[in-house]
């Protein structure tokens, strides 16, 4: 049987893995935005096509017989699709660099409310990586612009709050061993909502013909493979590190911008690339003694 430690190991590099499959993801979201579909209709596919595909791979958990587990994953659904939303209206209003600083205080508000809400114990070690990450994607972020703040930051940093909460609440779903029921009701209630505002912005064109490879992508690999790996390594992996690991997907972007569409490598992506790096070795590199015993103790109660 596999322990602790090395489950904690393998959990930390696939939530890196999901960050990198994300970063490549704003590439495939940027193809189908600039081939005519919505925000809102690429929600939609993403979350329905998704969310069925894992509520599928979910008959097994019978989590339909775990009505406080519904109650709870059902909440999650609604602030993670606040925080999608969010982001999306939010980036519409302001700048692309300042949507990736704001989403990215997420990386510091996790902790908090992991140790508030859900009694995470506070580690040091994950507050003073997070700081320099959310200085790495800061310098990532920044255009060489002066910073105005605009309508759309405010509702970015309540995308990030949105973010944190999700991400800080996870783990306390894990006792239910229901991975696959929580990635696709995430998944598929995103779909839902997006479904139920579209009607309400009828002059807009919300779905189109094209960049078909792109939206499978965004709903298969981006949307359910990561959402899945996301709840499953959160099992092992505390919400601090799993925010910075996860908040690491502005990075790959980056690195992915200038691999595929050739972007310029400039110097905020050299020192900010280092700042991010060094942040994931702080966090990831060792794992005390005490860390690895408290894991075990945690998966035992559960």
């Amino acid at each position: 049987m596999m322990q602790v430690k090395t489950k904690t190991k393998i959990s930390i590099l696939s939530l890196l893995a999901i960050a990198m499959m994300w970063g490549f993801g704003y590439i495939c979201v940027d193809e189908v935005i600039n081939s005519g579909w919505s925000s809102l209709g690429l929600l939609a596919v993403r979350g329905v096509g998704g969310g069925i595909v894992a509520l599928l791979f979910s008959i097994k958990e019978k989590w339909w017989k775990k009505p406080k587990f519904i109650l709870y994953a059902f909440l999650i659904s609604i602030v993670n699709f606040l925080g999608y939303y969010l982001q999306t209206e939010g980036q519409l209003r302001t700048s692309v660099s300042n949507t990736a600083f704001f989403t990215a205080l997420n990386v510091v508000m996790v902790p908090i409310l992991a140790t508030v809400f859900f009694k995470e114990k506070f580690n040091i070690k994950s507050i003073f990586a997070a700081l320099i990450a959310l200085a790495g994607i800061t310098i990532l972020s920044f255009d060489g612009t002066a910073f105005q703040f605009r309508v759309g930051d405010l509702l970015n940093f309540l995308c990030a709050i949105c973010f944190a909460i999700q991400i800080a609440s996870i783990p306390s779903l894990s006792k239910y061993e229901s991975p696959f029921a929580l990635a696709g009701i995430q998944l598929t209630m995103m779909g839902l909502f997006s479904l139920i505002l579209i009607p309400f912005f009828p002059s807009v064109q919300h779905f189109a013909n094209t960049a078909w490879l792109s939206v499978a992508y965004i709903t298969f690999i981006s949307g359910f493979l990561c959402f899945f790996g996301q709840v499953v390594s959160q099992k092992y992996v505390k919400s601090s590190t799993a925010s910075l690991l996860l908040g690491q997907e502005s990075f790959f972007g980056a690195i992915f911008s200038v691999l595929i569409q050739h972007a310029p490598i400039t110097w905020q992506l050299i020192v900010g690339g280092v700042l991010v790096i060094l942040s994931i070795i702080i966090v990831s590199v060792k794992f005390g003694k005490k860390e690895v015993l408290k894991q075990e103790t945690d998966k035992e109660r559960t």
